[in-house]
């Protein structure tokens, strides 16, 4: 007993320091909880009663909706028995003017128009033969057969611009312009072409010559066709009959037109400035010929 008290004493500050620190430890863990749970429950509180203040808010206004449904339901019904009642009752605009008497013309009214129709209709038909007679004038105007120059030969019957023409490839052609041929026809074989710088086939002939050199027919016919053309420049097709024809290029100062007729040595055009196709041939006088429109060569046909 003496040394248990012994140990107290000795040991007494310690136990009761200790037993003092758990003990406070002890009441401030249970005031916090108590703290926490009275949190919670006040916070469960306040979101119950929201709730069932939104439920009550949701439906009032469901209600709300379905009373402005069944109004608007009801203005419509109401509506339509107004409008089934107006219908009975008032008769519509169409049956009243399909119940209006129908008056018919007079008689004198009725024939009066009758016979301005008449007049419409015949003045219609006169101008229409009027028309057609002046269509037939012009046409018979284009097919014309322009005259020759070769001993009188008759008008073309057969509507070709040729026809009468005596030239048959017998007869010698003149030269049309003196000079060396730059590059000779030659569809056998390919020729080289120097602005080009190419090979290929020539199915004409082309003559040297300075600009402004008179460029002559050579042989009687009748011009075909005038056209421009950016490879051979200003051309004069003239036809010399029997499907010959010769074509006249890189000349300009043309002096025919389509359907003049042209006599032997007569002058067409002068020698133009060369294409850029030609520049480096120098200025000459394209030449090609052509019997059924197939290409022959020119040099053939032209005397010594």
């Amino acid at each position: 007993m003496k040394n248990v008290w012994n140990f107290f004493r000795g040991k007494g500050f310690y136990i009761v320091l200790g037993v003092g620190l758990v003990a406070f430890i002890t009441l401030v863990s249970v005031y916090s909880y108590k703290r926490n749970v009275d949190s919670l429950d006040k916070n469960n509180g306040v979101n119950l009663n929201q709730s069932a203040d939104a439920d009550e808010a949701d439906t009032s206004k469901e209600k709300t909706t379905e009373n402005s449904i069944k109004a608007e339901n009801n203005t419509e019904k109401k509506e339509q028995e107004a409008q089934e009642v107006n219908k009975t009752e008032t008769p519509s605009e169409e049956t009243a003017a399909s119940e209006e008497p129908v008056t018919e013309e007079p008689p004198a009214e009725k024939a009066e128009a009758e016979t301005t129709e008449t007049d419409t209709s015949a003045e219609m038909a006169q101008a229409e033969t009027e028309a057609d007679e002046e269509a037939g004038d012009e046409e018979a105007a284009d097919s014309e057969v322009v005259g020759v120059v070769s001993d009188g030969a008759a008008p073309d019957k057969t509507g070709e611009i040729e026809a009468g023409l005596e030239y048959d490839g017998e007869q010698n052609l003149i030269w049309p312009v003196t000079g060396d041929i730059v590059i000779p026809y030659s569809m056998e074989t390919t020729v080289y072409f120097p602005t080009l710088n190419a090979y290929k086939c020539n199915q004409g002939m082309m003559i040297a010559g300075e600009e402004g050199t008179a460029v002559l027919s050579a042989y009687e016919g009748v011009v075909k066709d005038v056209i421009s053309d950016p490879d051979k420049g200003n051309e004069v097709i003239i036809g010399l009959g029997n499907g010959y024809q010769i074509t006249y290029g890189q000349i300009t100062n043309i002096t025919v037109e389509k359907g003049s007729t042209v006599s032997t040595g007569q002058e067409i055009g002068t020698i133009a400035q060369p294409t850029t196709h030609y520049t480096k041939e120098g200025s000459h006088l394209y030449l090609e010929m052509t019997k059924d429109g197939a290409p022959v060569n020119p040099i053939l046909y032209f005397q010594d």
